[in-house]
């Protein structure tokens, strides 16, 4: 089982460190290749360009689920080789940690809010603006107040949850609750998902769509009061 206290011999050699970063910038850039064709020779029209109806094609944002299948699928290969995380539903430790995300995984999440059977979304604007209000968290992870996504213990858009999300793991989940600095983790795993969302982020800025690294909170927020943003967006417009 991969440690973070491991340490691989092979990286305290330069030339073998020079090996991994060069093969690490191939792998992103040829995911990034993938998600400039799906973006601009697949389903979906260039920025700016309009899709049926005379509407912004909605399938940038759609897309963004090839991403979390390659997550996913990374997460199977891993536990296949090494065991299962000890991650469960109801585990939420890693929930108070920063979410970094892109505007897709924003505009996809907050498609699912109203797309339910009940529009959550005014639900979701008021938590959002009342953990905005809540004081400056300390600068350990644990400490900051919970994703305001979270509702009873669970990710109430577990589908459509980040790729940051999909990527948190640990083999421990007692020592996630404990918040030791060290944590049981794959780190093949991490660094298989950074390197493709690396990728895809490069893909669509290459494709003419806006990819900031954005907070998950504080973007959805901005969405959630302002739809218009996704429009502008997938018009090639900057909205972040």
């Amino acid at each position: 089982m991969p440690n973070s206290t491991d340490q691989d011999p092979n990286l305290q050699d330069p030339a073998r460190l020079n090996q991994l970063r060069q093969s690490v910038e191939q792998s992103v850039g040829n995911i990034k290749v993938k998600a400039l064709h799906a973006l601009t020779q697949g389903q979906a029209p260039r920025a700016g360009e309009e899709g049926a109806g005379g509407a912004p094609s909605h399938y940038p944002v759609q897309w963004i689920q090839e991403l979390h299948s390659q997550v996913d699928l990374l997460a199977q290969t891993a536990q296949l080789s090494t065991g299962a995380f000890a991650c469960k539903e109801g585990c939420t430790s890693c929930c108070h940690a920063r979410v970094e995300v892109t505007p897709p995984e924003v505009f996809a999440i907050a498609n699912y809010l109203a797309a339910e059977q009940e529009d959550r979304r005014p639900v979701f604007i008021s938590r959002l603006v009342s953990r905005s209000a809540a004081p400056a968290p300390e600068s350990h992870w644990s400490t900051r107040p919970a994703c305001a996504l979270l509702v009873d213990n669970r990710c109430s858009v577990y589908p459509v949850r980040p790729a940051a999300c999909r990527k948190g793991h640990s083999y421990d989940a007692q020592a996630c609750k404990a918040d030791q600095a060290e944590l049981p983790l794959h780190y093949g795993f991490v660094l298989g998902a950074e390197v493709w969302m690396a990728g895809v982020a490069q893909g669509y800025e290459a494709a003419g769509f806006q990819s900031p690294i954005l907070e998950l909170c504080d973007a959805l927020l901005k969405v959630l009061q302002n739809p218009q943003m996704q429009s502008d967006w997938l018009e090639g417009r900057s909205v972040f």
